[in-house]
């Protein structure tokens, strides 16, 4: 369960806020994409829920747990098991796929243990279960950036898989890559949402991809909450409100 009670996020020198006044909750099963233009408030309003970005206001509450009063060691913990999809990937080119998968297991590991690359059997008996379930466990030993983008956003999911999360985050994840990789890699992410029964929350872009995979869509607009609802509620009407009156000849 996932609870933002009147969350503001102001920062510094800015004359607005980046979230304005935001109350909403999430459950388990949930799979909600969020939409709104560039500058809306997606990123901040995904990087308050795992506790990356402090509310100017107001309370986000994970499973029971207030973020907003914990100090930075003990948001780590919570973050273990937030398994967090990013636009870039931001993975170690040089590494190989095992070895960038099994940095997701950095939070729950000794520090010396990560400096030394010591991994147990366990460990990689569960990098190479992530691996098989994005369908990369034949490149294992591949460089990273020997990879095709869609292979590499895999690698991010898989690395986010060993976390054994009860959240899945996603900040644009799919935006670089072309419209059928994108299809491919939510397929997967649905999948493995429904196979873990997590809390999957996802910024997109591209609103047929949110109307065909999502359970609940938000959106937001200059950081406020203008719409939260099923994917059959996002009339043409709403889709105005969210983009504009230049919607309908963008499309």
């Amino acid at each position: 369960m996932i609870v933002l009670e009147d969350v503001s996020v102001r920062y510094k020198k800015a004359e607005d806020e980046a979230i304005k006044s935001l109350s909403t909750s999430f459950r388990k099963g949930e799979f909600i994409c969020v939409l709104g233009k560039s500058g809306a408030g997606k990123s901040t309003f995904i990087r308050c829920v795992n506790g990356l970005q402090q509310p100017s206001s107001g309370e986000v509450v994970v499973n029971d747990v207030s973020l907003t009063t914990l100090k930075e060691e003990e948001l780590r913990k919570i973050r273990r098991n937030i398994g967090m999809i990013f636009q870039h990937y931001y993975l170690i080119p040089r590494l190989t796929v095992m070895q960038n998968v099994l940095t997701g297991t950095f939070g729950k590991r000794k520090p010396w243990k990560n400096l030394m690359g010591i991994f147990s059997s366990e460990e990689k008996e569960k990098a190479i279960a992530a691996l098989k379930a994005v369908e990369l466990e034949q490149f294992a030993d591949r460089r990273v950036e020997a990879l095709s983008g869609g292979q590499k956003q895999r690698v991010g999911i898989a690395r986010a898989l060993v976390q054994d999360p009860y959240i899945f985050l996603g900040d644009e994840p799919v935006a670089s890559l072309d419209p059928s990789t994108a299809i491919k890699i939510f397929k997967l992410l649905k999948q493995i949402h429904e196979e873990k029964e997590l809390v999957t929350i996802i910024n997109v872009h591209d609103v047929q991809l949110a109307k065909r995979f999502a359970t609940r869509i938000i959106a937001l607009k200059n950081g406020e909450l203008i719409f939260d609802g099923a994917p059959e509620l996002l009339t043409e009407e709403v889709m105005t409100e969210i983009y504009g009156e230049g919607y309908e000849e963008q499309k």
